[in-house]
């Protein structure tokens, strides 16, 4: 019998994600309190995991615009991939901006990598699963894991369902009208078939409500540390707008 699982819609994905969507993406999500307390926390906290791990060589997937890679690049040596070409040479062009040209770009799709088994130490994936069906969850998983050698990791982020518990139910159903939370989102009851197979070694939760706001009162690095201590306390990081998982390779 033929392969029966889901697959990704190549145009589908490049029509959704084409220029006007790449087009001041980085601005509309990044440079106002809120969204440039995110860089900054996922930034420190995703180097932070790939220097514990002894990580070089980074599968950065779906790349989009470079925000992880570029910062990151002067340290780890990246190859970032997208299925939208727009959101690629907007990537390339910030790259080229900042004077940043050891970046590897290419056009693919995350359930259908290009590369051998074991080809990376690491992948980092960020702003993905919201945009793909949540049923692929596992297969996405699968095939990023397969990249990446025996012992390296991989760093998946979701949004977190319980992230403003009853608002955030309102949000999806009545502004939204998408009723899809459990697709968009990750729940705890979710957890162990998404990672069937997999042996999750870190797991964080970040962007509590109003903490980019304190951030410009008491300052970011103050409500860096604090935001730090709190991402690992168990219960309470379920409750930051963000998750990131960190997974094994066995």
């Amino acid at each position: 019998m033929g392969n029966t699982s889901p697959v990704i819609n190549p145009a589908e994905s490049q029509e959704i994600y084409g220029a006007r969507y790449a087009d001041g993406y980085d601005d509309r999500r990044f440079t106002t309190t809120e969204g440039s307390f995110v860089q900054a926390f996922e930034l420190d906290l995703f180097r932070r995991i790939l220097r514990e791990h002894g990580a070089r060589r980074v599968l950065d997937m779906p790349i989009g615009t470079g925000r992880v890679a570029i910062p990151l690049a002067k340290e780890f040596e990246f190859t970032g991939g997208d299925i939208s070409p727009a959101m690629l040479a907007e990537g390339r062009a910030r790259a080229e901006r900042a004077g940043v040209d050891n970046i590897t770009w290419l056009e693919c799709s995350v359930d259908d990598l290009p590369f051998p088994d074991g080809r990376f130490d690491a992948v980092v994936t960020a702003r993905l699963f919201q945009h793909v069906p949540k049923d692929m969850g596992h297969q996405i998983i699968c095939e990023l894991s397969r990249v990446v050698r025996p012992g390296g990791v991989v760093i998946l982020q979701f949004r977190s369902g319980l992230y403003g518990v009853v608002l955030k139910f309102l949000r999806y159903y009545f502004t939204k009208g998408t009723g899809n939370i459990r697709h968009k989102c990750i729940f705890p009851d979710q957890v162990s078939a998404l990672f069937d197979g997999h042996e999750i070694i870190g797991h964080y939760g970040y962007k509590f409500p109003v903490s980019g706001r304190l951030a410009r009162v008491f300052g970011m690095q103050p409500m860096l540390a604090v935001e730090r201590a709190l991402s690992t306390v168990p219960g309470l990081r379920w409750f930051g707008k963000y998750k990131t998982f960190v997974l094994k390779r066995a």
